[in-house]
């Protein structure tokens, strides 16, 4: 298990042993599902179900969604509430649901419920976790020399915000890449081209470098090669970029790209001057079609657009996870209207969803937590600059210069002037009555 804990805390008698379960995965592998019938033998107190039953029941099912993800857990905490006692031969419901992965921290939710629907616990757990094998950076194909890169099946492009679309082609890269007993890569630029090219005309980010890289590294890739694009590198025409940095420097066995992918100067490179040159320098060359999801082109500029407009619950349907926005716990004005909040100063990100009220889970230093989420100029304190504050549930740490991300679920409602405190206190008691039934 992953508590330290031999004891049930409300019998005394010792723990049981693991429990022989049947898992049901959800397709992306991020929920499972079990069911346990306790007999006699897991009796605790009179017909009561022993506590320490529950929890390994909780802490085996959130542990099962870290393995079948390909996480490797070296330590964990686990913290655990009891809503109401099960009785024995009476049927329990686990389901587990990794919520965040964040710089080897994974964290899980689960809840044990009865057939009717009721709950019995509910229980959250910060593994500290290895993908088994830490991906390699190499800034700059210069560098690759240096590296030991057998039979390299690679994948070119950006990859912002590591969405479904992009899943896709990583995955037919690491699945070539084992084919041919070869290691999987990743080829991309950092600064984003336009940033060089046309200053202040650049996409705005759906993730940081780094949250990409570290979202790239628990997918399975071997090494991600960072090019350093400068106006320099833009004049390589197509036929240059892949003869003398693609074959010269990373030798590929094969090549995955999505069928939009253009390179070289002005991006006049397309997929049949690709495939024309993987005959002539002996690379193969795999496309991936586009992929839509109820019609609805899975593309970062289309996620762009959904989550400036406040679509975060769509959006996270396109790109499997939910977004998110790291930043740095900062002093802001202080309202007496009875609930706290902590001021978010983003890191490196142009990207903010829409103005309005959401619902969220916080990643902090004390684990994971739900809350609401505030974006938006406060009109009813006729303020002129627009601040994210967040409200975390049943928190009352300290944590003002800390790191904390939040992870948007849901947009509640858009953002609106209240005539007086009292009013918009009363609406935010309603916001969060609405955002714990979404969380739950």
């Amino acid at each position: 298990m992953l508590i330290d804990n031999n004891k049930c805390f409300a019998c005394g008698n010792d723990n049981p042993d693991g429990l022989k379960l049947k898992f049901i995965y959800s397709p992306d592998g991020k929920k499972v599902k079990t069911t346990f019938v306790p007999d006699a033998k897991y009796q605790g107190w009179k017909d009561v179900v022993h506590g320490g039953i529950i929890v390994t029941l909780l802490d085996e099912t959130m542990a099962k969604a870290a393995v079948k993800k390909g996480f490797r857990i070296l330590t964990g905490e686990i913290s655990a509430k009891f809503k109401a006692p099960a009785k024995v031969n009476e049927q329990l419901c686990c389901e587990a649901e990794i919520e965040a992965v964040k710089k080897k921290i994974l964290y899980v939710r689960a809840t044990v419920y009865k057939e009717n629907g009721s709950t019995v616990a509910s229980a959250t757990t910060k593994m500290f976790i290895t993908s088994g094998s830490e991906m390699q950076i190499i800034r700059g194909s210069k560098k690759i020399k240096e590296y030991d890169l057998t039979n390299p099946v690679i994948t070119l492009g950006n990859f912002d915000g590591v969405h479904l679309g992009h899943q896709k082609i990583l995955k037919k890269t690491i699945q070539r890449a084992r084919a041919v007993n070869g290691v999987s890569a990743v080829y991309t630029f950092d600064p984003h081209p336009l940033s060089v090219l046309n200053p202040g005309h650049e996409p705005l980010k759906l993730t940081t470098f780094e949250e990409k890289a570290s979202i790239l590294e628990e997918f399975g890739i071997n090494y991600l090669i960072c090019e350093n694009f400068t106006k320099k590198f833009s004049e390589k025409s197509p036929e240059e970029f892949i003869k003398k940095i693609i074959c010269d420097r990373i030798h590929p066995r094969e090549i995955v790209i999505g069928n939009d992918y253009a390179f070289g100067k002005n991006r006049k490179g397309a997929v049949e001057l690709l495939k024309k040159m993987g005959r002539v320098f002996d690379f193969q060359v795999h496309v991936a079609s586009d992929m839509r999801m109820k019609n609805i082109p899975v593309r970062s500029t289309t996620i762009r657009n959904l989550i400036s407009s406040g679509k975060v619950s769509l959006a996270q349907k396109l790109m499997g996870r939910h977004y998110s926005m790291t930043g740095k716990v900062i002093h802001g004005r202080k309202r007496k209207i009875g609930f706290p909040t902590a001021n978010l100063k983003p890191y490196s990100r142009d990207l903010i969803p829409a103005d309005g009220v959401y619902a969220a889970s916080i990643s902090t230093s004390y684990g994971m937590f739900s809350g609401v989420v505030n974006i938006g100029m406060n009109p009813t304190f006729d303020e002129k600059k627009t601040t994210i504050e967040v409200h975390i549930f049943d928190f009352s740490k300290n944590i003002y210069g800390e790191e904390i991300t939040l992870f948007f679920v849901k947009r509640i409602r858009g953002e609106k002037k209240f005539k007086e405190a009292k009013t918009l206190a009363e609406q935010i008691r309603t916001d969060i009555v609405f955002a714990k039934k979404i969380l739950k």
